[in-house]
């Protein structure tokens, strides 16, 4: 099987059915001493977003708490999630941030191992 194919169709029908977002990992201040600024180093990077509740009998109050969602995601480019360091912006149709999630716990779908199709986020208000 192509997985570039399954990744181009999870992207088509994530964009179809969900909404625009943008993954934001946060990087060091880095001090500009020309300007005698700082330069914010954050990476952002768009993508498409499909949120799902996740079911009652799931939620335990410890790891999955009420209101918690999952997000499935596509990005244009495989990117590396750091829960501690990124947050994921849900945009409307005007490129605005409308919500924007803390994530708990990040996983790759990549059948092959190297082919992400998609990505699996666990994520908090």
């Amino acid at each position: 099987m192509d997985y570039n194919d399954a990744a181009e169709l999870a992207e088509e029908k994530i964009r179809e059915y969900g909404t625009e977002c943008r993954l934001v990992t946060h990087g060091e201040m880095i001090y500009d001493s020309e300007s005698n600024s700082y330069i914010d180093n954050s990476k952002r990077q768009d993508g498409a977003a499909l949120i799902t509740s996740f079911e009652a009998n799931l939620i335990d109050g410890t790891v999955i708490l009420i209101g918690d969602v999952s997000i499935l995601c596509t990005f244009n480019e495989t990117v590396d999630i750091k829960p501690s360091m990124s947050k994921l912006e849900i945009l409307n149709s005007s490129g605005m941030v409308t919500d924007t999630y803390q994530i708990i716990n990040p996983s790759k779908i990549a059948p092959d191992g190297q082919t992400v199709i998609l990505y699996k986020l666990h994520c908090r208000k």
